[in-house]
């Protein structure tokens, strides 16, 4: 199968979601410096959200270019790495409103290692059909220890602070800002 449909497809979903994300944003009741500060958590929930489907664009984007061929299950696959992605406005309007409450920072979390574990599912299928030396082990340990952190973050934020749970998330994905360098060499 071609891949350039999955990639343009895949393009196109993550720009809708991530205009919905800004379309989330409300605008401050008035026009003082106090009304734009009471949406301060919004907006750097917004921009936390916006980084991280950057970051998974980016790298998706790097992952299909190190491979030639897919199939009907990284079809599938691909197809619930975007629904999840697609909740993302949803969980983070919430977990802007309710900053340190345990209830939709877990959600937040359990998107995200959603996410993390179906573009491991991804990852490791392209790798299986390709039989790809590019994406290596490097891809593969990098998501294994993003789904451990994710876990890990769940349980920290349950028994310390539910806000351990966002910045352990932003942790996680400042390890993917930098994509495989095995990959960019192929890429040149």
């Amino acid at each position: 199968m071609n891949k350039s449909r999955l990639e343009a497809f895949t393009d196109a979903v993550i720009a809708i979601i991530m205009t919905i994300l800004v379309l989330e944003l409300a605008r401050p009741d008035s026009d003082t410096w106090e009304s734009l500060a009471k949406i301060l958590p919004h907006l750097g929930v917004y921009f936390i959200s916006f980084i991280m489907l950057a970051v998974y664009w980016v790298n998706h984007h790097h992952l299909l270019q190190s491979i030639n061929k897919i199939n009907g299950k990284v079809l599938w696959i691909n197809m619930f790495f975007l629904f999840v992605l697609s909740l993302m406005p949803f969980v983070s309007n919430w977990v802007s409103h309710y900053l340190n409450s345990f209830v939709p920072e877990l959600c937040y979390v359990i998107l995200l290692t959603l996410a993390n574990l179906t573009y491991y599912l991804l990852t490791r299928e392209l790798l299986n059909i390709n039989k790809s030396k590019v994406l290596g082990t490097s891809t593969i340990i990098k998501n294994r220890i993003s789904l451990l952190l994710n876990l890990l973050s769940i349980v920290l934020g349950y028994f310390i602070a539910p806000i351990i749970m966002l910045l352990m998330s932003i942790f996680i994905f400042s390890l993917w800002i930098i994509p495989d360098k095995n990959v960019e060499e192929m890429l040149g």
